[in-house]
């Protein structure tokens, strides 16, 4: 969702804020009304025709009724609401994954935020907005406008999987790459790192990684053994692998590691 989102009527007659991307804002000659229409029809944002903003805020309005500026608002807050409704769905499914160690229970930790930091081609408009929304204070950083695309530009390409192993059961799964196998019974720690390993590398380079080594991250690595009747029943298996975050290659300085 952005400023050249789409907005439309939905089936019952509500606004409805992308996720098309029909061209560019009537304002700076499309056809199809966009947030940043919205803005600039509330004098939020000067740049284009702000006559074809007004006018395309009017094709809008079912009643016929309503001033430009009024359906504008509305569309901002739309948008803002679903930018808030998406976050807390982001976080809820943070907040909710399964803990597998006493230690995770004893130490549980949710994540709450306190403020908003938005970026992005409108975040400097669309900011109070989603404050609001989320009820949450909120800041718009420098260069804010800009900040996606460089991040687009530079940021290596990353992916995650987890592997559960059972050498009880004699199965080992790998759900982000749709891996489902048996497994004998003296599967070890390492065989499973190296096949965590292997799929991982393939899993990134499906979605676009370089074809040189990459720099993988161990984030969870735990092995438990099942005992039945005073004696090792078999092992349960459990690790997250990722490719570390950071810059590609040719972004680097000499010798900076990252």
């Amino acid at each position: 969702m952005g400023g050249d989102s789409e907005v439309r009527r939905g089936t019952a007659g509500e606004l409805r804020v992308g996720p098309a991307r029909k061209g560019p804002p009537v304002a700076l000659g499309g056809t199809v009304a966009t947030p940043t229409d919205a803005m600039i029809a509330l004098d939020l944002l000067r740049v284009g025709h702000p006559e074809a903003a007004r006018d395309s805020m009017k094709s809008l309005d079912s009643s016929g009724g309503q001033e430009p500026k009024s359906t504008a608002l509305h569309i901002l807050e739309t948008m803002a609401n679903t930018v808030a409704d998406a976050a807390r769905a982001f976080l809820k499914h943070i907040n909710s994954r399964p803990v597998y160690t006493i230690h995770e229970v004893l130490q549980e930790q949710k994540i709450v935020p306190d403020a908003v930091v938005v970026i992005g081609g409108p975040a400097q408009q669309i900011a109070p907005f989603i404050g609001r929304a989320l009820g949450l204070p909120c800041r718009v950083p420098d260069h804010s406008g800009v900040a996606n695309a460089v991040g687009a530009a530079v940021a290596r390409v990353t992916a995650e999987i987890t592997l559960q192993a059972d050498t009880q059961r004699g199965a080992l799964v790998i759900p982000e790459a749709g891996v489902d196998r048996k497994i004998p019974f003296r599967f070890t720690l390492r065989e499973a790192m190296d096949l965590a390993r292997e799929v991982l590398q393939e899993q990134a380079r499906k979605i676009g990684a370089e074809q040189e080594p990459l720099e993988i991250s161990v984030t969870e690595q735990q092995v438990f053994n099942m005992v039945r009747g005073f004696s090792r029943a078999g092992q349960n298996i459990r690790l997250r692998l990722s490719i570390t975050p950071g810059i590609i290659g040719e972004w680097k300085c000499p010798g900076e590691a990252i």
